[in-house]
């Protein structure tokens, strides 16, 4: 996981936290959970509040896939070698997926057999991380 240097994070990136403007003008709000770790926690972060927007929506969990590749590709455009940081990112986002998985998964506004789905797609995703 510390494949670079900790850099300092949102820690609560959810879609809601965030008011994007023209360009690359961004916003971010709801700070008191920022600290310093890997780049890729607030990545894995929207990215699996991307699965969760589509499987909630359209209960299709392979619904997002394209979404996520997109905003991952789009994030790794970033650097200088966009290729092998895509490739970096890829390997470390299904940890934070998944550890967000089973966040979202504990609010209890969301029904018992939708919560139950989260938890084990949370554990898929940490097994594809694990493996």
């Amino acid at each position: 996981m510390w494949e670079d240097n900790p850099v300092f994070v949102h820690g609560d990136a959810t879609p809601s936290n965030f008011l994007f403007g023209d360009g690359r003008h961004v916003i971010s709000f709801d700070l008191e959970r920022g600290h310093y770790t890997d780049r890729v926690f607030d990545v894995g972060r929207m990215a699996a509040e991307l699965f969760h927007f589509f499987l909630r929506s359209t209960g299709n969990k392979y619904a997002a896939e394209p979404f996520i590749g997109h905003f991952l590709w789009e994030y790794a455009c970033h650097f200088p070698d966009r290729e092998k940081a895509f490739q970096s990112i890829t390997k470390r986002v299904p940890f934070y997926m998944g550890i967000t998985l089973l966040r979202i998964a504990r609010n209890g506004y969301l029904n018992w057999n939708y919560r139950r789905t989260l938890v084990e797609e949370a554990k898929q995703s940490l097994r594809r991380w694990y493996l």
